[in-house]
Protein backbone atom coordinates (compact mmCIF):
# COMPACT_ATOMS: atom_id res chain seq x y z
CA UNK A 1 0.00 0.00 0.00
CA UNK A 2 3.11 2.46 0.59
CA UNK A 3 4.09 4.65 2.97
CA UNK A 4 1.56 6.43 5.49
CA UNK A 5 -0.13 9.87 4.09
CA UNK A 6 -1.59 12.57 5.78
CA UNK A 7 -5.17 12.87 5.41
CA UNK A 8 -4.32 17.06 5.19
CA UNK A 9 -1.95 16.33 2.27
CA UNK A 10 -4.55 13.84 0.29
CA UNK A 11 -7.11 16.03 0.31
CA UNK A 12 -5.08 19.00 -0.80
CA UNK A 13 -3.59 16.97 -3.96
CA UNK A 14 -6.94 15.80 -4.63
CA UNK A 15 -8.16 19.30 -4.75
CA UNK A 16 -5.47 20.42 -6.58
CA UNK A 17 -5.70 17.15 -9.38
CA UNK A 18 -9.33 18.98 -9.77
CA UNK A 19 -7.94 22.06 -10.78
CA UNK A 20 -8.49 24.21 -7.31
CA UNK A 21 -6.43 25.70 -4.99
CA UNK A 22 -6.94 24.26 -1.37
CA UNK A 23 -8.01 26.99 1.16
CA UNK A 24 -9.06 29.17 -1.66
CA UNK A 25 -11.32 27.27 -3.69
CA UNK A 26 -11.99 24.52 -1.73
CA UNK A 27 -11.97 24.62 2.00
CA UNK A 28 -10.33 21.72 3.93
CA UNK A 29 -12.56 21.56 7.49
CA UNK A 30 -10.97 19.75 10.25
CA UNK A 31 -14.64 18.05 11.88
CA UNK A 32 -12.83 14.95 14.24
CA UNK A 33 -13.25 11.53 13.99
CA UNK A 34 -17.07 10.53 13.24
CA UNK A 35 -18.79 6.96 14.96
CA UNK A 36 -17.29 4.08 14.01
CA UNK A 37 -14.51 6.40 11.85
CA UNK A 38 -11.21 4.77 12.68
CA UNK A 39 -7.68 6.97 13.16
CA UNK A 40 -5.32 4.62 11.04
CA UNK A 41 -6.37 2.14 7.59
CA UNK A 42 -5.34 -1.28 7.24
CA UNK A 43 -3.42 -2.47 4.91
CA UNK A 44 -5.49 -4.24 1.90
CA UNK A 45 -5.01 -7.73 1.63
CA UNK A 46 -4.77 -9.62 -1.89
CA UNK A 47 -8.68 -10.88 -1.60
CA UNK A 48 -9.49 -7.27 -2.43
CA UNK A 49 -8.29 -7.06 -5.82
CA UNK A 50 -6.22 -3.60 -5.82
CA UNK A 51 -6.89 -2.27 -8.78
CA UNK A 52 -4.40 1.15 -9.85
CA UNK A 53 -5.54 4.28 -10.59
CA UNK A 54 -4.36 7.34 -12.49
CA UNK A 55 -2.67 8.49 -9.03
CA UNK A 56 0.05 5.54 -7.75
CA UNK A 57 -1.03 7.19 -4.51
CA UNK A 58 -4.31 6.04 -4.60
CA UNK A 59 -6.31 2.09 -5.30
CA UNK A 60 -9.37 1.05 -5.54
CA UNK A 61 -10.54 -1.95 -3.57
CA UNK A 62 -12.94 -4.57 -5.20
CA UNK A 63 -15.58 -5.50 -2.76
CA UNK A 64 -15.11 -9.00 -1.62
CA UNK A 65 -18.03 -10.99 -2.68
CA UNK A 66 -20.18 -13.43 -0.81
CA UNK A 67 -23.00 -15.27 -0.32
CA UNK A 68 -25.36 -13.32 2.20
CA UNK A 69 -28.12 -16.10 2.52
CA UNK A 70 -25.11 -18.16 3.72
CA UNK A 71 -23.83 -15.85 6.00
CA UNK A 72 -27.29 -15.35 7.57
CA UNK A 73 -27.85 -18.87 8.10
CA UNK A 74 -24.02 -19.47 9.36
CA UNK A 75 -25.33 -16.33 12.22
CA UNK A 76 -28.32 -17.87 12.93
CA UNK A 77 -26.31 -21.31 13.52
CA UNK A 78 -23.74 -19.39 15.95
CA UNK A 79 -26.90 -18.60 17.88
CA UNK A 80 -27.92 -21.68 18.55
CA UNK A 81 -24.89 -23.44 19.61
CA UNK A 82 -23.82 -20.26 21.54
CA UNK A 83 -24.70 -22.12 24.91
CA UNK A 84 -23.21 -25.51 24.54
CA UNK A 85 -20.62 -25.42 22.24
CA UNK A 86 -16.98 -25.23 22.81
CA UNK A 87 -14.60 -21.81 21.82
CA UNK A 88 -13.24 -24.00 19.56
CA UNK A 89 -16.80 -24.92 17.79
CA UNK A 90 -17.28 -21.24 17.72
CA UNK A 91 -13.94 -20.31 16.29
CA UNK A 92 -14.40 -22.94 13.60
CA UNK A 93 -18.10 -21.41 12.52
CA UNK A 94 -16.12 -17.96 12.06
CA UNK A 95 -13.24 -19.42 10.26
CA UNK A 96 -15.81 -20.80 8.01
CA UNK A 97 -17.69 -17.24 7.26
CA UNK A 98 -14.32 -15.69 7.39
CA UNK A 99 -11.35 -17.13 5.53
CA UNK A 100 -8.69 -14.51 6.10
CA UNK A 101 -9.62 -15.23 10.18
CA UNK A 102 -6.39 -16.23 12.28
CA UNK A 103 -7.46 -16.65 16.02
CA UNK A 104 -3.82 -16.09 17.40
CA UNK A 105 -3.62 -15.93 21.26
CA UNK A 106 -7.07 -17.52 21.58
CA UNK A 107 -7.33 -19.43 24.91
CA UNK A 108 -10.08 -22.38 25.37
CA UNK A 109 -11.73 -22.55 28.44
CA UNK A 110 -11.23 -27.13 27.67
CA UNK A 111 -7.15 -25.91 27.25
CA UNK A 112 -7.39 -23.95 30.09
CA UNK A 113 -8.77 -26.13 32.46
CA UNK A 114 -6.68 -29.38 30.95
CA UNK A 115 -3.47 -27.32 31.97
CA UNK A 116 -4.88 -26.51 35.27
CA UNK A 117 -5.96 -30.48 35.69
CA UNK A 118 -2.20 -31.15 34.67
CA UNK A 119 -0.76 -28.63 37.25
CA UNK A 120 -2.87 -30.39 39.92
CA UNK A 121 -1.61 -33.94 38.86
CA UNK A 122 2.07 -32.45 39.12
CA UNK A 123 1.17 -30.60 42.31
CA UNK A 124 -0.51 -33.78 44.26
Amino acid sequence: MGSPVKIRELAENLIRLSGHVPGEDIEIKYTGLRDGEKLYEELLISEEGIQKTQNNLIYIARPMEFDSERLFNRIDYMRGIMEGASGREIVDVVKELVPTFNPQNVAFKDDVEEKNEAKEEVHA
